[in-house]
């Protein structure tokens, strides 16, 4: 079964609204910066986090704290974070934020300066795109991952970035027109796949990981791995290799770089299990195969 919240709601279909916020206010955005400049945006902004700070603080209350038995002790962080194959997955998101931020950082800079009539409302609509295609994918994510499971939709998100990746570097060669930036229109649909099933697979891995008593730190693990450390970590590199070898070897090595480690991935997975007691219902689970 795959997470839901208390009130029986799936991740994704919480998660959905995001998007639909993120994509609806790109487009302001870059429609605002056109029109008013950034200091105008940044002001907007500023509004409107304190709005919404407000609104959550007036019409939600605080959760009452669950009762713990007290004779019951929290399982260890080790006796559920360091039982094989649970790092290689965590290594995984690492992994896989690393290369992602080679799209999520420098993706809009990409765009605008390849192809600089770029007009600043279109990077906005490209980040529309991409959040509407999310939207389906969040809310049908639970789904498809009962019905395949966790480790399948990571390995397809990891291949469709790859393939991503290489649509990017073969536009950097040879969509050399002024008007190039309009064939992004036709790839950031694919963001839904690369990123969307990703996170909701993530998500529902780290749910199976943990007991109850540690899912909030499981789930705090799940996006440090992912963005503070694997984001963090890709946006250093690929400053740098823009730098020295510019945009399209970005993305080549991005592709190239994907494609490696799910192979180095699956072996590690392979030998994992090779070494483990077969077939309880917890090694299913972990191993992500089971549903």
């Amino acid at each position: 079964m795959v997470a839901q919240t208390s009130g029986g709601a799936s991740y994704g279909s919480l998660r959905l609204w995001a998007a639909i916020g993120w994509g609806l206010a790109a487009v302001g955005m870059g429609a605002g910066v056109d029109r008013y400049g950034f200091s105008a945006v940044f002001i907007a902004y500023g509004i409107g986090t304190g709005l919404s700070s407000a609104l959550v603080v007036a019409c939600f209350e605080n959760p009452k704290p669950r009762r713990v038995d007290a004779a019951a002790a929290p399982a260890s962080l080790a006796s559920v974070f360091l039982v094989a194959p649970v790092p290689l997955y965590f290594l995984n998101f690492f992994v896989h934020g690393c290369l992602a931020a080679f799209v999520e950082s420098y993706l809009l800079l990409f765009v605008a300066t390849e192809w600089p009539a770029t007009p600043n409302w279109f990077l906005g609509l490209l980040i529309l795109i991409a959040a509407v295609f999310e939207i389906p994918v969040f809310l049908y994510a639970n789904r498809v991952i009962e019905k395949i499971g966790v480790r399948p939709c990571l390995v397809g998100a990891q291949l469709l970035f790859a393939l991503r990746c290489t649509a990017y570097a073969t536009l950097a060669r040879y969509a050399k027109s002024t008007h190039g930036y309009l064939w992004f229109v036709l790839l950031e649909p694919s963001h839904a796949l690369t990123f969307a099933m990703m996170w909701s697979a993530a998500v529902e891995y780290a749910r199976r990981a943990a007991p109850p008593e540690r899912q909030g730190t499981a789930q705090a693990l799940v996006r440090g791995a992912y963005y503070y450390l694997g984001v963090g970590t890709g946006s250093v590199i690929g400053g740098r290799v823009i730098r020295s070898h510019g945009y399209e070897f970005l993305y080549e090595l991005g592709a190239s770089a994907m494609i490696a480690w799910a192979a180095v991935w699956a072996v590690l997975l392979a030998a994992s299990r090779r070494r483990r007691p077969a077939d309880s219902l917890r090694e299913g689970l972990l191993d992500g195969d089971v549903s």
